[in-house]
C-alpha cells in the first residue's frame, strides 16, 4: 500500500495531533460521563428554542436521523469513516445497512462492544491505513473529514467504492482566511478536489443555522463552568504551593504548552460569533462518476 499521504497545512495537523493525543479522550469522557451524551457530533435543530441537555440529546438524535434519510436507494454497504462512538453506525445498522465503522481511537471501539447488532463491524484504523477486499456503496464522513486532507478521502474512495458509489459528507468548511479555525479547507477547494477525482455533486445543503444552537449551548457550559474551573485550579495550586507549581511547570512544560494550545483552539471553536463568521456547515452527497 502507498504510504505517501500528506496534508497541505502542517499547522492544522499540529492542532489535530494535540487534540487526538491530549484532548479527544477528555472531550469523550466529559461528553459521555459528565453530560451523559450518546453522541459526540452536533445537534440538528428544527427551530430556535431553549437548550438544555435533553434538547441537546434530542437534537443529536435528529442529526443522525436526517443524515440517514439522505442515503440514496440501492445502498447496502456503508463505510463509516471516523465513526467516533458509533451512534450513526448503530442507527444505520438498525435500518438494515451493513456498516463497517473505522476509527484510530481505541476508546471508540469500546462502545461498539455494547452494540447488539450483527450489521456492524468496528475496525481500529486510520482511513489512510485501512485496507479490505470489500467494496462499499457509500462512504460516510460525519464530522471526520476535517481531521485530514480531503485528497486522502478521494484517493481511498476511488479504491473502496463500487462503481457509481457515493460519498455523504456532513461537516464544516472554512469561510474566512484567518488560518486558525479547526477547518483547513473551503468548500470550493473540497469540491475542486472531488471533481479531480471523478465525483459529482448530487445535493448540497447548508445546515449552519440548524447546528448553531449546539455551539451556543456548549459555549455557555464551557465559559460558565469548564474554563473558570480550570483557571481556579491553576490559581489555587499556584497560590498554595508556588514551589510545587514551578516544579510541575518545569517537569510538564511541553504538556502544559499543548494544553494551552488546545484551550485556545476550543476558545475559538466554541465561540458562536466566530463560528457564524468563519464556518459553514454543509451536507453534501456526491456520486462516483464510474
Amino acid at each position: 500500500m502507498e504510504k505517501t499521504f500528506k496534508t497541505k497545512n502542517s499547522k492544522a495537523v499540529e492542532i489535530v495531533d494535540i487534540l487526538d493525543s491530549k484532548g479527544m479522550n477528555l472531550e469523550l469522557l466529559f461528553a459521555t460521563n459528565v453530560l451523559k451524551l450518546k453522541s459526540l457530533h452536533y445537534g440538528y435543530w428544527d427551530q430556535e428554542q431553549k437548550t438544555d441537555l435533553d434538547d441537546i440529546r434530542n437534537a443529536q438524535i435528529r442529526y443522525t436521523k436526517t443524515l440517514a434519510d439522505m442515503i440514496p436507494a440501492g445502498v447496502e454497504k456503508i463505510l463509516d469513516v471516523g465513526c467516533c462512538i458509533g451512534d450513526n453506525a448503530l442507527v444505520l445498522a438498525n435500518r438494515g445497512y451493513q456498516v463497517t465503522a473505522i476509527s484510530p481511537d481505541a476508546n471508540h471501539g469500546k462502545f461498539f462492544d455494547g452494540y447488539d447488532n450483527k450489521n456492524i463491524i468496528f475496525v481500529r484504523s486510520k482511513l489512510e491505513d485501512f485496507e479490505t477486499e470489500d467494496r462499499f456503496d457509500l462512504m460516510l464522513f460525519s464530522e471526520s473529514q476535517t481531521y485530514f486532507d480531503p485528497e486522502i478521502s478521494f484517493i481511498k474512495a476511488q479504491r473502496l467504492l463500487n462503481p457509481k458509489g457515493y460519498i455523504l459528507f456532513s461537516d464544516m468548511f472554512a469561510l474566512g482566511s484567518d488560518g486558525e479555525s479547526r477547518v483547513d479547507f473551503t468548500e470550493e477547494e473540497y469540491l475542486s478536489t472531488a471533481q479531480r477525482y471523478g465525483f459529482s455533486i448530487v445535493s448540497n445543503t447548508d445546515i449552519t443555522e440548524k447546528v448553531l444552537p449546539t455551539i451556543k449551548y456548549t459555549h455557555t457550559i464551557y465559559s460558565s463552568y469548564v474554563d473558570p474551573s480550570i483557571n481556579l485550579l491553576v490559581d489555587y495550586i499556584r497560590s498554595r504551593s508556588p514551589i510545587k507549581f514551578k516544579l510541575i511547570s518545569l517537569l510538564f512544560g511541553n504538556q502544559l504548552k499543548e494544553l494551552s494550545k488546545a484551550k485556545n483552539h476550543f476558545d475559538k471553536r466554541l465561540n458562536p460569533d466566530y463560528f457564524s463568521k468563519e464556518i459553514a456547515y454543509k451536507r453534501l452527497l456526491m456520486r462516483k462518476d464510474n
